[in-house]
């Protein structure tokens, strides 16, 4: 035996502990009297506790009376740990524990013991492990080893000398596994999984001699042990995933038939249209010859001839029905401590019926069958699942009878139903990108294959059907409530524009007695579903109907379309629902009177006759979960009801029409006693009010219909301004979202408020923004809000106004909170816009920003260059535009006390970083338009003695040629445009022309096939700058164009000609006006030979 499992000198500091020693037979008795009557005394307990480790002591060290005292001490030490289960006793200390472990351990290693005193001693320390979690991972390596020196208890996982031992040794490495849940696996305790978990699997894919009544048992705890392996390694589960998952459909079944038998295990291969090799690689080897060709099925859908093919006498493919185990003494059989001592699994101690203890173990192994494909799903990557969905879903050719679908429409026990819908879950989120390849049209199918994308429709369609079905005929709430989130899943990653319309009609009323079903759970689950219904980018004809929204709002695309478009119709605005707004209230009364619930057969049953037909039923149901004058709805209700009218903002059509009744639902919800309902009715605002703006800038409005967006934002604001005053007590969160909703009103709202409203509304802001005692990111969110209004033509020339915000601003750019700094130097970015638009409006002389304030903000915009890359976007934007507003004066001030060509060469030392090193492709782009902005500017070209322009032309030009991301590209290239003038060029043009040539070859070859949309508007932008030089170049630079230009001949004439022709002509004026230029200069210019051949080639090759 290993002394390493015990403490040095724990036995003889243990000997000498001597409490008055009492008989084993008398311990024997106070354990039984406290099992029924209990001990009230602590020290009493600790009193038994401790003699009892005397009397162990005592007799382990009488080695001539073996036989008898080590059974009886066995025996006891079992219904010692199963008192100090029950927290009838004390847990033993450390020492205790370990001269415990010592000892049982010493005795099956020396002693002869009978099969069922090990099956005991093997269920105590499956107790003592299960009470001391924090001693498994130390002991773990040392009792289970596959090495040939010291004891093991492994050989007892593969032994044909008792099962019964074999199950007891499963049952320990079950407990001594969840003390590992919490801490890293070492690599020998990670290999030592990896080896029982093979061991396992043999089980699993070879037919081997196992009795009956054990069988159940052994699966159960060996599915048990496989959960927390496949949790554990994430490499053994991704190496070994075919074999899991035909463990899984092998036993998702198990129990469901009377005569069921457990077939052989089958490997399970990726879909065709997987790599193969990618488990061909992992393949165990455990699949022989014979049960390949069982093909993995049960009898029921297989047939007879193939089973008896496999089949020996007395092995395994017997009837499943368990029965107790012999006694093991005081009446306690080994499966009945199994289950005793498995806390996730075990049943009362007072269930008589054996019928119902084997029903419900049945049971278990089904759930762990089903839940072992979620812990894979969790430990393997997504993509790599993929491959296997043909396994565990419904294909819609022929139904299986162990996908996970048909066990959650047919399986009898409801947490097995229950775990079948949310494994099926977990396998349909995040698989959007996936299922947009399915193709629902079979007729477009070839006539010799059926190709990948059709039999995913096919899939799909079939996982819809079955989700159907299930919301039709379940009743249990549980179930109905999972099956439920699984739709929402399915919608949320599903085509819907694609997608059959009988199949969506049908989910559709399916769902909607679910909103009215008088749970709050599967209430919310049902509105959840019609949330990610609604949230689609386009409602089809087949919604639209389902929704009860009016045909006359429903306008047909083109005919060749099977999309349609549904817009807002004016007129029948007026005439539809004049009638219907009056009396809104009425007809939601009407409709919860309708759909009351009744009771038959123990089931619910809503009328749902017409339902579906029922005009705008959803909003009805949402206003009225909103309302309180029939009685407060339960939170999550009304917080999912917000949620789903936030997705139907997406849509104008659907609330525009009843902004009345939706602003007094959200004016109660604003002002409701719970913060997370108050948080989501200013999300709820948020997006009506962006999409009003968004409306009236796209489409314009009707005077009537602004109108209505008047009395909205009349009876809204007054609410908002009371919940953002700083003795509102409001949470941050909400007012920052209120915030936001000021911030989207939009130029038209704003200003068709009264102009005392526009300056209360501006000073209030200002107000908040200037708080020291309000949260910063409140303060923050109102100074961007300040900042959006900067962009309004009549406040844009306010310079009190600008400076103001400018200055509220700079209070919170250098805050330590990163959303902070976000936020602020997004404000600083429209701050700037606003400065230079200003400018550029007109050339009449006018006021501009003080100095001290334009030296403040570039200097804060280059610190914030060294920041976070979300605020470095913003920082390099608004320092391209503030180096824009710099003027001669700014750098022939000797006097002043601010240094500008300090300031000037570390902004522009800033840009050329963020264009070289930054790692962001935003960042970059951003520095790029900076430059532009900058280049823009003839004033700062006067400024030669700092040699700026090496650093930055060269950071543009390599950008141009060699960078991946071609939106990068085409903002440098952008910014070369921008120089008006050749001498702001210098004696860089050559570089650029270079560079400007090879990206136009380089351009020709995509590394990153995501780049390929920007192709053609990168070569646009190129043929633009080259048309841009040439027109810029002098008659001295003629020669160095040509010579460039012949190394890339063909490249650049094909690329010039392919351009011009794809351009609209507006857009492509200066490169049809290019060829004109240069006639006009051979034709009139004072050209030498050299130069006139120049000009030539120029004219062949950048012409039509």
């Amino acid at each position: 035996m290993d002394n390493a499992l015990i403490p040095q000198n724990a036995f003889s500091q243990l000997c000498r502990n001597q409490h008055n020693p009492i008989e084993l037979v008398e311990i024997i008795k106070i354990l039984d009297d406290i099992e029924k009557n209990g001990c009230n005394s602590k020290s009493e307990q600790y009193r038994i506790v401790s003699d009892f480790i005397d009397i162990v002591i005592i007799s382990g060290g009488n080695y001539r009376n073996t036989g008898g005292i080590v059974q009886n001490i066995m025996e006891c030490v079992n219904r010692l740990t199963h008192l100090q289960q029950l927290q009838l006793l004390p847990h033993f200390n450390g020492t205790q524990f370990a001269y415990m472990l010592h000892w049982i351990l010493l005795q099956m290693q020396t002693r002869c013991l009978e099969d069922s005193s090990i099956c005991i001693a093997l269920v105590v320390c499956s107790r003592m492990f299960a009470i001391h979690l924090d001693e498994c991972g130390s002991y773990f390596v040392k009792l289970f080893h596959t090495k040939n020196q010291g004891f093991s208890l492994y050989p007892y996982l593969c032994s044909n000398r008792d099962y019964r031992i074999t199950i007891s040794t499963v049952q320990f490495l079950n407990s001594i596994l969840n003390g590992l849940k919490d801490v890293q696996l070492t690599k020998e305790q990670d290999e030592l999984c990896v080896e029982i978990a093979k061991v396992l699997l043999r089980f699993f894919y070879f037919e081997e001699k196992f009795e009956a009544e054990h069988l159940s048992t052994y699966i159960l705890y060996a599915l048990q042990v496989l959960h927390k392996i496949v949790a554990f390694c994430k490499d053994f589960t991704a190496k070994h995933l075919s074999e899991l998952l035909g463990i899984s459909k092998a036993c998702a079944n198990f129990g469901t038939d009377a005569g069921l038998i457990l077939p052989i295990s089958q490997n399970i291969r990726m879909c065709q249209q997987a790599l193969y090799h990618l488990v061909d690689e992992n393949d165990l080897n455990i699949n022989s010859e014979k049960t390949q060709a069982s093909g993995g099925k049960t009898l029921k859908t297989h047939k007879p001839r193939a089973v008896a093919k496999n089949a020996r006498p007395g092995d395994r493919n017997i009837a499943l029905c368990s029965s107790q185990s012999p006694s093991t003494g005081k009446g306690m059989g080994v499966s009945e401590s199994i289950r005793k001592s498995d806390s996730d699994f075990s049943e009362s101690e007072n269930i008589a019926s054996k019928e119902f203890c084997e029903r419900t173990q049945k049971s278990k192994i089904r759930l762990l069958a089903i839940t072992l494909v979620g812990t894979v799903v969790r430990s393997v990557d997504r993509r790599i699942i993929f491959g296997f969905w043909h396994a565990v879903f419904p294909s819609g050719v022929s139904e299986t009878r162990n996908d996970l679908l048909y066990i959650g429409r047919h399986d009898p026990n409801v947490r097995c139903r229950t775990a079948a819908l949310q494994v099926s879950s977990q396998l349909l989120y995040g698989s959007k990108s996936f299922l947009h390849q399915a193709e629902f049209n079979p007729k477009r199918c070839p006539s010799t294959f059926i190709p990948f994308s059709t039999t995913l429709g096919f899939t799909l369609v079939a996982i819809y059907e079955t989700l159907i079905c299930i919301l039709a005929v379940e009743s249990s709430l549980p179930v109905l409530t999972q099956a439920l989130k699984c739709t929402a899943v399915l919608v949320q990653a599903t085509p819907l524009e694609h997608l059959e319309n009988r199949l969506l009609k049908d989910m559709v009323c399916k769902v909607k007695p679910l909103v009215f079903h008088r749970d709050v759970a599967i209430q919310v689950s049902a509105l959840m579903v019609m949330e990610f219904i609604i949230a689609i980018p386009k409602i089809t004809f087949c919604i639209a109907e389902a929704l009860g929204l009016p045909k006359k709002f429903i306008k047909l695309g083109h005919v060749n379309d099977t999309r349609i478009q549904v817009t807002v119709d004016e007129e029948v605005e007026g005439k539809e629902f004049a009638e219907f707004e009056t009396t809104v209230r009425e007809n939601i009364g009407n409709k919860l009177e309708n759909n009351k619930v009744l009771q038959y057969s123990g089931k619910q049953k809503l009328r749902t006759n017409n339902m579906c037909k029922d005009k705008l039923w959803l909003l009805h149901r949402i206003l009225d979960n909103l309302y309180k004058h029939n009685g407060i709805a339960a939170a999550s209700v009304r917080i999912e009801s917000l949620q789903v009218l936030i997705a139907m903002c997406g849509h104008f059509f659907l609330f525009s029409t009843h902004l009345s009744q939706i602003c007094e639902a959200l004016q109660e919800s604003l002002h409701d006693i719970l913060s997370d309902i108050r948080l989501y009715a200013a999300r709820c605002i948020d997006s009506c009010v962006y999409q009003i703006g968004r409306h009236i800038e796209i489409c314009g409005a009707s005077q009537s219909v602004v109108q209505d967006f008047d009395h909205f934002w009349s009876r809204i604001l007054p609410n908002i301004i009371s919940h953002l005053r700083s003795d509102s007590n409001e949470l941050p969160a909400i007012k920052v979202c209120l915030c936001d909703v000021l911030s989207n009103i939009g130029i038209v709202m704003f200003e068709r408020f009264p102009h005392s409203t526009q300056i209360n509304l501006v000073t209030f802001l200002s107000g908040i923004s200037s708080d020291p005692t309000e949260d910063t990111i409140v303060r923050v969110a109102s100074v961007r809000a300040l900042a959006a209004y900067v962009l309004f033509p009549f406040l844009r020339n306010d310079l009190v106004f600008v400076e103001n915000t400018a200055n509220l601003t700079l209070h919170l750019a250098a805050d330590s909170n990163l959303l902070v700094r976000i936020k602020a130097f997004w404000s600083l970015g429209n701050i700037s816009d606003a400065l230079i638009a200003k400018d550029s409006e007109t050339k009449l002389p006018q006021e501009q920003i003080s100095n001290e304030l334009l030296y403040r903000l570039i200097n804060e915009s280059v610190n914030a260059c060294s920041d976070n890359d979300k605020v470095r976007c913003n920082a390099v934007r608004t320092l391209g535009n503030l180096l824009r507003l710099l003027n001669e004066y700014h750098f022939i001030a000797t006097n002043s006390h601010l240094n500008w060509h300090r300031l000037f060469a570390e902004a522009v030392a800033k840009l050329s970083d963020c264009i070289r090193s930054s790692s962001n492709a935003k960042v970059k782009w951003n520095s790029c338009y900076a430059v532009s902005n900058l280049v823009r500017n003839a004033d700062v070209f006067s400024v030669t003695e700092l040699k700026w322009q090496a650093t930055l032309y060269s950071a543009l030009c390599h950008v141009i040629v060699h960078h991946p991301n071609f939106k990068v590209r085409i903002n440098a290239t952008n910014a070369i445009t921008s120089i008006k003038d050749r001498l702001h060029f210098g004696g860089y043009l050559e570089i650029f022309w270079i560079a400007l040539l090879t990206a136009i070859e380089k351009s020709h070859n995509l590394d990153n096939y995501q780049e390929y949309n920007h192709r053609d508007s990168l070569q646009e932008q190129l043929c633009l700058a080259v048309a841009h030089i040439v027109r810029c170049s002098s008659n001295d630079d003629l020669p160095m164009l040509e010579k460039y230009l012949l190394q890339y001949l063909d490249t650049i004439r094909n690329t010039w000609v392919r351009v011009i022709n794809r351009m609209v002509p507006e857009k492509a004026a200066p490169l049809l006006s290019c060829p004109i230029m240069l006639k006009q200069l051979l034709k009139h210019g004072n050209l030498n030979r050299e130069q006139r051949s120049s000009v030539k080639t120029l004219l062949e090759n950048l012409a039509m």
